[in-house]
């Protein structure tokens, strides 16, 4: 999947997300905070933020989903504690990510990246 997200080919980047996102939203649906199991959320976030300002719409809008996603089964683990940053992205997925401006998405990839971290 790691590479089809970062290929050249738009079609390959197009398809990964899609993929990516189906993967998510099933994760989240069943998951369990019980069962404690290990999630990378960094690895993820590292591998979906760059998607967050391809030259694709599709591509950026479903990458930024998928962020929202990851975050989600983060807060779920944690017990909710990181909702305000959730409810940050996806403000920011409303209102800049959909901008043709790549300077601007770029931007706010970094103030959403400084915000995560």
């Amino acid at each position: 999947m790691q590479a089809w997200l970062s290929s050249a080919h738009t079609w390959e980047r197009v398809r990964a997300i899609e993929i990516t996102k189906a993967l998510l939203l099933f994760y989240l649906e069943n998951f369990n905070p019980m069962n404690n199991l290990m999630f990378p959320v960094g690895e993820l976030l590292g591998l979906l933020f760059p998607r967050c300002c391809d030259t694709e719409p599709s591509v950026r809008e479903k990458a930024m989903e998928c962020v929202i996603t990851v975050l989600d089964i983060w807060m779920r683990g944690e017990g909710g504690a990181h909702k305000r940053c959730a409810t940050y992205l996806k403000g920011l997925k409303e209102s800049v990510f959909m901008e043709l401006d790549q300077g601007t998405v770029r931007v706010s990839c970094s103030a959403v990246t400084q915000l995560v971290s």
